[in-house]
């Protein structure tokens, strides 16, 4: 047998860089011989040559270790390897092909320590390549994204790769990455902890763009290896070997390395942060295993571009219990949407600044503050005494909602007012405890929304009372979905600091008890029903046809194929995820039925329900395939308007700069809102609505129970005529209408309704498509900002 005969010491040169070849074509370039091994190669085409070389003496090494790192695609294996060999953060990393090896010498407590470094690809097409590493593994780094709640749902498939291929001496330690991202955060820190105690997995949390834990990772992980080598529990220098190795040979695979750099010498090994315990069997059905090969995003997608959660799209697992939650948390209870569409024209410019608010309005005993980010634009503010108007922050990144109010910036000019637009804190750059935000549900206690009213009531409060001219300026509280509901709550909480409010498509009755929980559905059948011949029935009918196609695996396969599915559908399982996607497109496509091209959640055309029902217009003969071929085509309506895309994600629905997880813990906290289905009244498969189910999956995911009646106590539900000077816009193609004030409760309580109006239509930038009723409602919304602006300079003149 052949070698390439390099050992491996500091500063010397890499080892020549064979080029790929398929092992089937028998085809070398010289000067490298025939290859000592071959291994499946990505495209399944033919195998990849291995070369058998790197020939270590023991005089190089105290110990030797091999760590595989594990995990979904795109959850930054390959930046925390790099970051740790490299000292470097590579932007736009590409998805790892096969395997890559890295080696990095420490010395800890005067002993050398070599660590040999695999990186393993995530993709489902390389598991029967990055499998057979497991063997001789002295440690695995089982790798998710804090970001992706996908990544952290495939764990328990992980760990029935470990039981089968791994040695039980393996030491696996659990890490989330990518902690530079905190406000995107959709696992909680808490969660990942208990699911690490209860697999007797090591856990730590890091980011390899910040370096953040990355060399407390890999050098308190070989201090372990150290102490169990000691204590016999690992034979350092016969372990088993890798793929194609005897026990003098490693592994060379054509593709990048890095070789040591000078030495890390440690003082000490502090003790690692964790003990590994027996590592104990994961008991995952099968079924719930196989989730996971749809769950992974395609080939290099990771979590890279943000996609949705939805509860009740995808049933969450309960890891290692081997069951599933219940369908409990409805797609719409968790997408609240919020934002806008980017508008077209219309440049704005405004300042960003900071505020030092209070973590806790309520309580004495924490008495810490963050930074609070607020946007202001006055250059059309008529000083001294000029209104402001103040948006109240929805579940997101404040500067999307100020790009894209397109209201608010129409006017300021007409009124000679200041916009102000706060962030909502745990959103966007305000986090109370920073990086540690969303760590756990202690640090998540004080996300409320009536902590967030305290927080816009002090930040008026301090401009008016700092900004020169400010002290007598009205100001009016604007938003729109959860915003809306937090304008209106703030006139209502803290009328001494707003003088009034325009609550846009605010739900602020979709609560236990206080409307229908089928309303929302009914009017999203509603908007369907008018929109075409047959198009809510054909729908209706569609979920039939979907369990009658899906029974077979042909049908599984047709389905895939009709659709365009970028992940097949694969059980029975899937097909229920796929109903659910289905569903969700149907609601989101309500939201969105603009009269215009809009780029909302997806970019769609004008009227979009009624160019997706002129393929559902089918007669009752229609067979099923026939019915599911006109589905297929109104979905790709949705998603592939500008036909972009090869193929269509279901795990994907809506886009948006929207904080998922934030939303996801105050629903399950105290914004309870019921959905439910019937199958008769609307066009959806019968759902019950169950707080039980709801709350036991509160608890499984951040380990709260939701107060059902909480807001309605608190904001007073629907006895709230003691309040004064709210506008209460809704849509009547918006099905969050089904939850708004939609009639005048008082003289100053009032209604405006905009019948041909989808999701706060009359916050978006004015349009020449608008229809007249928009165009009326703005009209009259200006027309009561005159008039309290005009009641407060009346009163407050001399």
């Amino acid at each position: 047998m052949q070698y390439f005969k390099y050992d491996i010491i500091e500063n010397s040169p890499p080892p020549p860089q064979p080029q790929e070849q398929l092992c089937s074509s028998h085809q070398w370039l010289s000067p490298f011989p025939e290859p000592d091994l071959c291994i499946p190669s990505a495209s399944g085409s033919g195998d990849i040559p291995v070369y058998l070389g790197f020939r270590m003496s023991m005089e190089d090494y105290d110990y030797l270790f091999k760590i595989v790192l594990i995990g979904n695609a795109g959850v930054g294996k390959t930046c925390l390897v790099r970051r740790f060999t490299q000292g470097l953060f590579p932007p736009g990393q590409g998805a790892t092909i096969g395997v890559d090896f890295m080696i990095k010498t420490v010395e800890i407590k005067g002993e050398k320590v070599k660590l040999q470094i695999w990186d393993t690809a995530g993709q489902e097409r390389f598991r029967s390549i990055t499998q057979s590493y497991y063997r001789s593994a002295n440690a695995l780094i089982l790798t998710y994204d804090i970001t992706c709640e996908d990544s952290f749902r495939c764990l328990p498939e992980w760990l029935r790769e470990i039981e089968q291929y791994a040695n039980n001496q393996v030491v696996t330690i659990l890490v989330g990455n990518k902690i530079d991202l905190a406000e995107k955060r959709e696992v909680l820190r808490q969660r990942a902890e208990d699911f690490a105690e209860s697999q007797s997995m090591l856990y730590l949390e890091t980011s390899a763009k910040e370096s953040d834990n990355v060399e407390k990772l890999f050098l308190d992980l070989a201090c372990e290896l150290i102490r169990e080598a000691k204590q016999n529990k690992l034979d350092n220098n016969d372990t088993a070997p890798m793929p194609g190795e005897d026990a003098a040979d490693q592994l060379l695979i054509p593709g990048d390395r890095s070789l040591t750099r000078s030495p890390l010498s440690l003082p000490a090994c502090d003790g690692f942060w964790g003990r590994k315990k027996k590592r104990t069997s994961c008991l995952v059905s099968q079924s719930e295993l196989r989730t996971c090969d749809r769950l992974q995003m395609m080939e290099q997608g990771g979590c890279g571009t943000r996609v949705r959660v939805r509860a009740a799209a995808l049933c969450v697992l309960t890891l290692c219990l081997g069951s599933l939650h219940v369908l409990a948390l409805k797609s719409q209870l968790f997408t609240r949407l919020g934002g806008f569409a980017p508008p077209a024209e219309s440049p704005i410019n405004y300042s960003t600044l900071y505020f030092d608010q209070r973590i806790d309005h309520f309580g004495f005993l924490e008495d810490g503050t963050f930074k609070q980010r607020y946007l202001v634009a006055d250059n059309h503010w008529k000083q001294p005494g000029g209104p402001v108007l103040f948006y109240t922050g929805n579940e997101g990144d404040i500067t999307w909602f100020c790009n894209n109010t397109g209201f608010m910036w129409e006017i300021a000019e007409e009124l000679g007012a200041m916009l102000v637009f706060a962030e909502h804190r745990y959103y966007g750059e305000s986090l109370p405890f920073g990086q540690e935000s969303y760590s756990d549900s202690k640090h998540l206690n004080y996300l409320t929304s009536e902590q967030a009213l305290a927080d816009f009531a002090v930040l008026i409060q301090s401009l008016k009372s700092t900004l020169p001219g400010a002290q007598r300026s009205p100001v009016i509280a604007v938003g729109g979905s959860y915003g809306g509901m937090l304008s209106a709550w703030l006139r209502m909480k803290y009328p001494n600091v707003v003088v009034g409010a325009l609550a846009a498509s605010a739900p602020i009755w979709q609560f236990p008890g206080l409307v229908p929980c089928g309303d929302f559905h009914r009017t999203v059948t509603q908007d369907f029903a008018r929109s075409g011949y047959n198009c809510e029935a054909n729908i209706r009918k569609s979920w039939k046809a979907i369990n009658n196609v899906s029974s077979t695996a042909s049908g599984l396969q047709w389905l895939s194929e009709e659709f365009s599915l970028c992940s097949p559908l694969k059980n029975k399982m899937d097909a229920v995820a796929f109903k659910n996607w289905l569903q969700e497109t149907w609601v989101n496509l309500a939201m969105v039925d603009y009269p215009y091209e809009a780029n909302f959640l997806q970019p769609l055309p004008r009227w979009p329900i009624q160019v997706v029902c002129k393929y559902l217009s089918l007669d009752s003969t229609a067979s099923d395939h026939q019915l599911l071929h006109g589905v297929s085509q109104a979905a790709k309506v949705y998603y592939n308007y500008t036909g972009s895309s090869s193929c269509l994600n279901t795990s994907q629905t809506a886009t948006g700069s929207l904080g998922e997880l934030g939303w996801f813990y105050q629903a399950c906290t105290e914004m309870v809102m019921p959905m439910c289905t019937d199958g008769i009244q609307d066009m959806f498969e019968p759902e019950e609505w169950n707080f039980q189910a709801f709350s036991d999956e509160c608890h499984g995911m951040f380990g709260v129970r939701p107060r059902a009646e909480w807001a309605d106590i608190v904001y007073g539900g629907k006895d709230i005529a003691a309040h004064s000077n709210i506008i209460f816009s809704n849509g009547g193609l918006d099905p969050w209408s089904a939850g708004g004030v939609t009639y005048n409760i008082t003289e100053s309580l009032v209604s405006v309704m905009i019948p041909d109006g989808a999701h706060h239509l009359d916050l978006r930038y004015s349009n020449a498509l608008d229809p007249p009723s928009v165009r009326a409602a703005r009209a009259l919304e200006l027309k009561y900002f005159r008039e309290w602006i005009q009641q407060v300079q009346t009163v407050s003149m001399p």
